[in-house]
């Protein structure tokens, strides 16, 4: 994790044994069929819509303020009743005091709605190779019928004017979709 990233917004509480990197710091090679959506910097859930032509549909797993009075979300996108991508986001306390609408979201996308705001964008990108015994993996499958063994996952800030949350996301096709 860099330096910014954990002065300005804590990385959620996720066990994992992930190696993140910046993206260009991989193998073209080793990359994944699904690195575009890896790579995006825009709305995940705007592509998602955009590439499939239907909505996506948001699964809430879980929605919590920890100790410092953030709230942690996780979720599953999917599309076409089948589960895409998992994501957990943290959102800071001060971000919610002045994002209200964050803590009535509800089953509706975080990504639509941030990136609609029109100051929103994404940096401090990493990617990583989860193996099917990394945790994170495993709580990203948790409770599907069929996952891969082996997931990508992406971890970054999402900036809304001068404030950032951490979004990780770990995309549940594995890596030849």
């Amino acid at each position: 994790m860099t330096a910014a990233m954990s002065q300005s917004s804590p990385q959620p509480e996720i066990q994992t044994h992930a190696k993140w990197c910046p993206p260009d710091s991989v193998a073209a090679a080793l990359r994944p069929a699904i690195w575009p959506w890896l790579t995006e910097t825009g709305s995940l859930t705007n592509r998602l819509q955009s590439e499939f032509g239907q909505a996506v549909e948001v699964e809430r797993l879980s929605e919590a303020n920890d100790g410092d009075g953030a709230l942690r979300r996780e979720v599953r996108l999917h599309v076409g009743g089948r589960p895409l991508v998992y994501a957990v986001s943290h959102i800071p306390a001060a971000m919610l005091d002045s994002l209200d609408w964050m803590t009535s979201l509800g089953d509706q996308p975080l990504g639509t709605r941030l990136f609609s705001q029109g100051q929103t964008r994404r940096e401090d990108l990493r990617v990583a190779r989860l193996e099917a015994d990394d945790p994170l993996a495993e709580r990203a499958r948790q409770g599907l019928e069929n996952g891969a063994p082996v997931l990508w996952a992406r971890r970054s800030r999402l900036l809304v004017g001068n404030q950032a949350m951490v979004v990780v996301e770990c995309f549940l096709q594995g890596e030849s979709e």
